[in-house]
């Protein structure tokens, strides 16, 4: 996959999620059970808190640094419970704000940094022999079609 196959697709999965919340109203949003025991408001938290942590990782690999970065954390689902917690009584609005703006600094990331240096396997050893975009698509793109999937089951039982 390159860049331009990758903001496609993110695209795509982004529009269908904003078409699956429209007209939703806010106290089916804020309700626990969408996913899980989730919120829909605390999914939308959940996806901007992974996307702001590659958004940290483009920045420290664009310096040079190694990042250091949850999204290497093995104990990734602790990381899903600590998360959750600090942000379960954030208001709505807020999330959704950061929802946007998480994947829009994302995009401009992404579009800035080099083909080459997010396509070729190698080029940062913390990747361990894989592309750098291996881990955007990971983490941005099926992540968020995970979630997605979840979010179309609610979303279709609440019509019902």
């Amino acid at each position: 996959m390159n860049k331009a196959e990758l903001l496609k697709r993110l695209a795509e999965n982004r529009d269908q999620l904003n078409v699956l919340l429209e007209g939703v109203p806010e106290e089916e949003l804020i309700k626990p059970g969408a996913y899980g025991e989730w919120s829909v408001k605390d999914v939308l938290e959940h996806i901007s808190r992974w996307e702001s942590e590659l958004i940290k990782v483009l920045y420290q690999a664009a310096q040079g640094a190694e990042p250091e970065s949850e999204v290497f954390n093995p104990e990734y689902l602790k990381v899903n419970d600590v998360w959750f917690q600090e942000s379960k009584d954030r208001p709505l609005e807020r999330v959704m704000d950061d929802f946007q703006s998480a994947r829009k600094q994302l995009i401009r990331r992404m579009t800035d940094f080099p083909e080459k240096q997010l396509t070729t396997p190698g080029v940062y050893p913390w990747m361990k022999k894989h592309a750098l975009i291996v881990l955007l698509k990971d983490i941005a793109l099926e992540h968020e079609e995970e979630h997605l999937e979840g979010l179309k089951t609610w979303r279709a039982a609440l019509k019902s």
